[in-house]
């Protein structure tokens, strides 16, 4: 008994001067206790719902970002962030995380009800943390760094979200991508990245004609990933390449088949008709990259 209440009394203790030495401590402490909840308004509710549409998102300059891990690798990059909604249904200490990073970096936050929270999440799933961030500026194909990726008319967020987080994995620091293809800030895209997204210079409604233009001037080359070609592990690229892939139904635009020489292929040594382009994306930069590092 006597040990028990020695336990409590050290706990206490401890508990006291932390709320006395850190005041983002005393916050949560008081946060936590007396459970402070704002309701979100009808304004709030149809402003975040329009940034769920392309529309809405290029007329506010700003997108969603949704789900812990990718707010998590958002607060700790240098994108500005508008507001942070958290829903009093994450976990003690997730709730006291992310309050505790607002506070370090004075960013405005509010924490609603799970009721509230689903009138403006994007996920079947919501994971209980959501933001608005402001775009950054889209960099010029000229500031890009090399190996990077042109992706033609991807149109499936999911898919785009993936490649994007393949092409963080091997060090791919760039991803150019077409017209007609999927906005790389859906809230889909961006959840899908798992916080690669942040990590990469992306560069959108690229054309054919400015891509090949830009590798003529610059004397890049350009690499097709398509069917009969040399299969990867046998080719030796240089480190400044951009690799084009196709969409699954339309395949890479002829005009960009026409202006390279290099092709190159995966082998497929069992059955089925195709592979699925995020998971191309993943086993031709394994053997590019892989090859680059020797």
């Amino acid at each position: 008994m006597e040990l028990f209440l020695f336990i409590k009394v050290v706990k206490v203790l401890k508990l006291y001067y932390l709320l006395q030495n850190d005041p983002h401590i005393f916050y949560i402490f008081r946060t936590m206790n007396t459970v402070i909840e704002k309701n979100i308004t009808k304004k709030e509710q149809q402003f975040i719902n329009s940034l769920k549409t392309l529309h809405g998102r290029k007329k506010n300059n700003a997108f969603i970002i949704e789900g812990i891990k990718n707010v998590e690798e958002l607060l700790l990059s240098e994108l500005k962030v508008r507001n942070l909604y958290l829903s009093s249904s994450l976990s003690v200490v997730k709730l006291q995380y992310f309050i505790k990073m607002c506070l370090e970096k004075n960013l405005d936050h509010t924490v609603t009800t799970s009721q509230d929270y689903q009138k403006i999440t994007t996920m079947n799933n919501p994971e209980g943390v959501l933001a608005i961030c402001e775009y950054c500026r889209e960099k010029e194909l000229s500031e890009i760094k090399l190996p990077a990726l042109y992706l033609s008319e991807v149109n499936d967020p999911g898919n785009l979200g993936t490649i994007f987080r393949t092409a963080a994995w091997f060090g791919v620091p760039a991803v150019i991508i077409s017209e007609n293809s999927v906005d790389a800030f859906n809230p889909k895209v961006v959840r899908s990245s798992m916080g690669s997204f942040f990590h990469l210079t992306i560069i959108q409604n690229m054309t054919p004609e400015r891509l090949i233009n830009f590798c003529d001037d610059k004397k890049i080359p350009l690499f097709i990933a398509d069917l009969n070609g040399e299969n990867p592990v046998n080719f030796n690229p240089q480190s400044e390449y951009i690799l084009c892939f196709g969409s699954e139904s339309h395949g890479v635009p002829q005009r960009i088949m026409n202006h390279t020489r290099q092709i190159l292929s995966i082998p497929k040594y069992g059955r089925g008709e195709s592979l699925n382009l995020a998971m191309s994306v993943g086993i031709m930069l394994n053997s590019l990259i892989n090859k680059g590092q020797k």
